[in-house]
């Protein structure tokens, strides 16, 4: 906090100021709402041993406290899902040094080698978050890094080899990045980039918990703590176009993202919520009012957070948002969001039902009361047991060291939290029946998903401050269907790719989202659970730009890979050694959707 500040706005930043809990601040579990879904610990002797260091363990300034994402992508090409971890950074007498991140490789059953040395991926930021994308049309994921000081773009020359491309390419911005994501936001066939900017630092004079009248300036439930992000300077958020050859230029402006009062940037997710074929951008701000910049369908934005009913919490309030799950949790075509917040304040659940409108549903889906007592960061919706719906996980950890012995109701290590989601109803908090890995207090910050082990289930993956990452492997028993997609696009990213899946008399639609969560990115190949179904009845794919694929009677517990023109071109058994079935070669016609 700046010098001046009041306690009361003090007290309203660190979300002291908050609505009374309508309900306890924990759930009664039943064995029925526990069910079959069970996650193990399986950092131990996977080779995840990676320690991202944010200066000290006081934690005495901002910079140090909001930790890392993380990003679980083929870097090498090998078919298995690697993973990138940025590294944080050290600050000693004004002066500040970043941390080497470490990309590992997997290697099969939960293995991975860190093969940082030989990737060329030198990290020169103080490390915030990560985004992927094709960004030159070359067919596989470029990696950007986010963070204090200039943000790195790391070009993927392929073999797990990567070159820093950021100046030539013109996203080497100084400010502070925090959540970024890539998307074809002007639909002429390369993909864009928004990054959201948190707020102005000063490493030479950093903002300091001092005295000021006679009493220390920054506290929180009676301790003294750091300072910001009130008080402080936000940052403007940066949207940048490609020209088609990895080229950006910064068009905030012109564009109509520039606001006239910039917030506090945290998450970031491109995705098309009102289903009219153009990507639109949703914000999460710390402090501030979230953002919804709607697709006008010219390549320009209109901010309507307020009037969509996603830019504050259920009494119109602003609160201390970081992460963003997307899905369609009640089966009805369209995503819901749900963003997490500051303890005190519950998380937010925007239920739509027409991708235009929302309504603040938290109290009502059985997710705001766990989580008053806990400070949300990463979050994303998931099969978690192949049933067909989206399941909600949530990491936690509080900013403040302090937290324990300054307020009982809290602790700095928190523990994770499942729902199971109950048929499009409600959901329902899991308790140890999910497994205990999931009940120990971490201070977690960034989160993903994916399939690490190529089992037919989906995996976990956190990143943690100042402590190394972890890895949740999905137990789910055998006999539970699933189909994945690995959607291609060509020189065309398949980033919005919409699909419609039919299996077992029920329909799923799933847009093809990378990043989301806080500042993280999951595994691309999208993932379907199929409950008892043994094949795919139908499956249409309206591709960005308009384009359609329309296939039927498709296998189920297999990778598809699919492009736009040729269809179906592999259908691969994981987990064992690929037999690849013959090319479909008239199954997938162009068609209109």
């Amino acid at each position: 906090m700046a010098r001046g500040v009041g306690l009361a706005v003090l007290l309203a930043a660190a979300g002291a100021v908050a609505r009374a809990p309508q309900g306890p601040a924990t759930q009664t579990h039943s064995a029925a709402a526990d069910g079959p879904i069970r996650f193990e610990d399986a950092t131990a002797g996977s080779g995840l041993d990676f320690v991202p260091r944010c200066g000290d363990a006081d934690k005495d300034l901002i910079l140090e406290a909001n930790g890392t994402g993380l990003a679980l992508f083929d870097a090498d090409g090998d078919g298995r899902l690697d993973l990138f971890l940025p590294g944080g950074g050290s600050l000693e007498s004004g002066r500040w040094r970043p941390q080497q991140g470490r990309l590992y490789l997997g290697r099969g059953g939960l293995k991975f080698e860190d093969a940082t040395a030989r990737s060329g991926i030198a990290q020169r930021v103080w490390g915030s978050g990560v985004a992927l994308g094709d960004v030159d049309g070359d067919g596989d994921q470029d990696l950007l890094l986010t963070g204090f000081g200039n943000d790195q773009l790391f070009r993927n020359d392929g073999g797990g080899r990567f070159t820093d491309v950021s100046e030539a390419a013109g996203v080497a911005d100084p400010r502070w990045g925090m959540g970024a994501a890539f998307g074809d936001l002007d639909l002429d066939g390369d993909l864009d980039l928004y990054v959201a900017n948190y707020l102005e630092f000063d490493a030479a004079n950093p903002p300091l918990n001092t005295a000021h009248g006679g009493k220390l300036l920054c506290q929180w439930q009676g301790c003294d703590v750091h300072c910001g992000p009130l008080g402080l300077t936000p940052a403007p958020d940066a949207l940048y176009l490609n020209d088609g050859q990895g080229r950006f230029s910064e068009v905030s402006a012109a564009r109509g993202t520039r606001v006239a009062q910039p917030a506090f940037g945290m998450g970031v997710v491109i995705a098309d919520f009102d289903r009219d074929g153009d990507p639109d951008i949703y914000v999460a701000n710390d402090v501030t009012p979230n953002f919804l910049f709607r697709n006008r369908g010219d390549g320009r934005f209109e901010e309507v957070g307020v009037e969509a009913g996603v830019a504050f919490g259920d009494q119109g309030q602003s609160q201390s948002s970081m992460g963003i799950a997307v899905g369609d949790a009640d089966g009805d075509g369209f995503d819901e969001l749900h963003v997490t917040n500051f303890s005190a304040e519950s998380n937010a659940y925007y239920r739509t039902r027409d991708g235009a409108f929302y309504e603040e549903y938290g109290y009502i889906a059985g997710i705001a009361d766990i989580s008053l007592q806990r400070l949300g960061w990463g979050t994303f919706f998931f099969d978690a047991d192949n049933d067909g719906w989206q399941d909600l996980f949530v990491a936690n950890g509080h900013v403040y060291p302090e937290a324990d012995r300054c307020d009982p109701r809290t602790s700095y290590r928190q523990a994770g939290l499942l729902f199971r989601n109950l048929e499009g109803r409600k959901f329902a908090a899991l308790g140890a029946g999910a497994g205990a890995t999931l009940q120990a207090p971490r201070a977690s910050r960034g989160a993903a998903f994916g399939d690490f082990d190529d089992d037919g289930d989906l995996d976990i993956a956190l990143a943690n401050i100042d402590e190394p990452p972890t890895l949740l492997a999905n137990r789910l028993a055998a006999g539970s269907s699933w189909a994945k997609l690995e959607l291609r696009g060509g020189r065309r990213s398949a980033f919005g790719a919409l699909v419609t899946l039919e299996a077992g008399g029920r329909k799923q639609v799933r847009e093809l989202i990378a990043c989301s969560s806080y500042m993280s990115c999951h595994d691309t190949r999208m993932h379907f659970g199929l409950g008892a179904a043994d094949a795919i009845e139908s499956l249409e794919i309206r591709w960005p730009g308009g384009a359609a694929t329309r296939l039927t009677d498709l296998p189920a517990r297999r990778l598809l890979v699919i492009d736009p023109e040729r269809g179906l071109l592999e259908s691969r058994v994981l987990g064992a050694a690929a037999d690849p079935e013959p090319e479909n070669t008239g199954a997938a016609e162009p068609a209109t959707l």
